[in-house]
């Protein structure tokens, strides 16, 4: 009887339980040591809670594994730890490998991001920096010396345009991320990741000793603005559609992959909307784009060419679009290095900000604010102002914006 609990879930039971915002867990019953964990992302794990610690079973799935597979695996460890306790420690040292756990942090990220390069980026630099050292290893096992010691075998002060300080703090972040689910389990008790960006100096006051510029290149002035789109139109080496998307970057003030990632969907001809998904955007937010009569001539020009009925720049792979690098590689290398370390594609969201702010008493008396720039720019209101902002900046006030922005650019140096 002394197995018997009170509480006796199913799987029906098992499906309806919420996430919070904080993880939980939930007793299943029979036998009464087997639990549910809960976590915000909404996955849920398996448990046995013997004598206050935590030993991990598996991910609830059903018809995989579910109820009737948790119970037969708990009553089994169960009957083990009654002959010998150090059972468990053979167990949680194989759901604790530092792999396992980083596999389980990915899952969490991208259930809450559907950005899959911002997930690529994480998985990239976990695979090159941590996994080859800390792969294999148990979670109880690494110290805090230890993630010290890989850290700063990265760091290369001596190289201020390579210094990785980013990267590192970047990596702390994970490590901390991927600690704490072994912390929620109770399998450890502290953080080995806490304090190490203590020992690191910050890539603002990096900057700062190495006089360096940490913002990214842009050309802002006119002179600079001309002679570039000049050698872009005259340098035949470039494909069409790769210099129709630097134009389209240039007058858009896009982040660089949406506009690389832009589909035939999001394009309103006879409104002269550009309407990118939350899903796709920064902020999590809808984003629509005025088109001033340069964004349709190019628009309207590429459509007719295009052999493409999804993206507006398709990839030589089926089903892709074709890269942020790929406009980065046609700045830098077709055009003979002229502009390399000048111009990235993000630079040109400082080219549209910076002529803006120089231009805005223009842009006043014709009833543009401050407020229709960062909308432009998808820049979130921050703050007690978020939550009480109900409107953004009429369709009509951007328009006039990208227009007089686009003839701007246009009487700089002819676009097309």
């Amino acid at each position: 009887m002394g197995r018997i609990s009170s509480t006796n879930l199913t799987n029906k039971d098992i499906k309806k339980l919420q996430n919070n915002n904080k993880a939980y867990i939930k007793c299943v019953g029979n036998p009464k040591e087997l639990y549910l964990r809960i976590y915000p992302s909404g996955m849920k794990t398996f448990c046995i809670r013997y004598k206050n610690k935590m030993i991990k079973l598996h991910e609830f799935r059903e018809n995989i594994y579910s109820i009737k597979e948790a119970r037969a695996d708990a009553i089994k460890i169960l009957r083990k730890l009654l002959i010998d306790e150090n059972y468990n420690l053979s167990i949680n040292r194989v759901n604790y490998n530092f792999s396992i756990l980083y596999k389980q942090y990915i899952k969490i990220v991208q259930n809450k991001c559907r950005n899959e390069r911002y997930i690529k980026q994480i998985m990239q630099r976990i695979n090159k920096y941590l996994l080859p050292k800390l792969g294999d290893k148990n979670i109880a096992d690494i110290k805090h010396s230890e993630l010290l010691d890989i850290l700063t075998s990265i760091y290369n002060p001596a190289n201020k345009n390579k210094s990785r300080i980013d990267i590192i703090h970047r990596l702390i972040s994970y490590l901390k991320s991927i600690f704490d689910l072994a912390i929620a389990d109770n399998y450890i008790q502290n953080n080995p990741a806490n304090n190490l960006k203590e020992h690191f100096i910050t890539l603002k006051e990096f900057n700062k000793i190495n006089s360096r510029d940490g913002r990214r290149p842009a050309i802002i002035n006119n002179e600079d603005i001309k002679n570039f789109i000049k050698c872009l139109k005259e340098n035949n080496k470039i494909d069409l559609n790769i210099k129709y998307a630097i134009f389209l970057q240039i007058l858009t003030a896009n982040r660089p992959f949406n506009t690389v990632s832009a589909k035939w969907s999001y394009i309103d001809f006879k409104n002269k909307l550009w309407t990118i998904p939350a899903s796709e955007m920064k902020n999590k937010n809808e984003h629509t784009i005025a088109l001033n009569t340069y964004m349709i001539k190019i628009l309207s020009e590429l459509k007719s060419i295009s052999k493409n009925n999804i993206y507006v720049f398709p990839s030589k792979y089926k089903n892709k679009h074709i890269s942020t690098n790929t406009i980065s590689k046609a700045i830098r290398e077709t055009l003979n290095y002229k502009y390399y370390g000048k111009v990235v594609p993000y630079g040109f969201r400082s080219t549209f900000k910076t002529i803006c702010s120089l231009n805005i008493t223009t842009l006043n008396s014709m009833g543009i604010s401050e407020k229709v720039i960062e909308e432009v720019m998808d820049h979130s209101t921050k703050g007690i102002a978020m939550h009480y902002e109900r409107s953004r900046s009429s369709i009509k006030e951007k328009m006039i914006l990208m227009q007089w922005y686009g003839d701007y650019i246009n009487n700089i140096e002819k676009l097309l």
